[in-house]
């Protein structure tokens, strides 16, 4: 029986192979962390936003790209 770490994991090898693309992460790196996030993809995105190894914005794009879905900066969004 799987325990609620397993099933709470975020498995997202599209936003490794784009980090991976676009020269943000090696696939050593991309693995590395894959391994210390023991494959919690998301805890990864978090892992590099918080360490500055690329703009929050591109890195929230990359996801949202793998997801199908746009990412908006609620930050620079002006609602009327």
């Amino acid at each position: 029986m799987n325990n609620n770490a397993e099933i709470s994991k975020i498995h997202n090898p599209e936003f490794f192979k784009l980090l991976i693309s676009k020269g943000i992460l090696t696939e050593k790196d991309s693995q590395n962390l894959l391994n210390k996030f023991k494959g919690d993809a998301f805890s990864v995105l978090i892992y590099l936003v918080k360490g500055s190894v690329s703009k929050k914005d591109d890195l929230c794009k990359l996801w949202g790209d793998t997801l199908g879905v746009a990412y908006v900066n609620l930050d620079k969004t002006l609602f009327q």
